[in-house]
């Protein structure tokens, strides 16, 4: 009875060890979305004291097409907090979110960018695709933002499983 009772615990524990080591399966794009987004409001709050320092915000909104000059389909929200400043290169760092809203769902995004001092951004951008609501529910990924000119930008969501 001892002897029976060893090997099934020790075939249990071999079998779940072995479930336990198996590396989690790859993760790979799934889907993309492209829209283009439009500046709406745009603004800079210079918080005390006065002068380009950490702490001060970008906020703003634009429309959402899903392409260039076509009907705005949604908006995107977005606020960054500035937390390194005079950056080599002449630029700050900003800790950005924002929210993609579509019909049925939304999408937010965060990352960490790099912006000309005082000034919208210039470069492209990667952002963390953070979660969604309603249809979005549950995605991630990543998000890559290529500014077009000074007031609108590209972006691709590219979606894992």
């Amino acid at each position: 009875m001892y002897r029976i009772r060893s090997i099934i615990l020790t075939t249990l524990a071999v079998g779940m060890a072995g479930s336990v080591m198996v590396p989690p399966a790859q993760a790979t794009p799934s889907d993309t979305l492209t829209v283009f987004v439009t500046r709406k409001e745009w603004q800079q709050i210079d918080l005390p004291p006065a002068g380009k320092t950490v702490g001060d915000v970008t906020i703003g909104v634009m429309d959402v097409s899903r392409k260039r000059g076509g009907p705005v389909v949604g908006t995107w929200a977005y606020n960054a907090i500035t937390v390194r400043i005079d950056v080599p290169g002449g630029v700050d760092s900003r800790m950005a979110t924002q929210w993609l809203t579509l019909p049925g769902g939304s999408i937010q995004t965060s990352a960490l960018i790099e912006a000309p001092i005082g000034a919208p951004l210039v470069k492209e951008q990667s952002y963390v695709v953070s979660g969604g609501t309603g249809r979005f529910a549950g995605v991630r990924g990543t998000m890559s933002l290529t500014p077009v000119d000074d007031d609108e930008r590209k972006l691709v969501f590219r979606f894992v499983k």
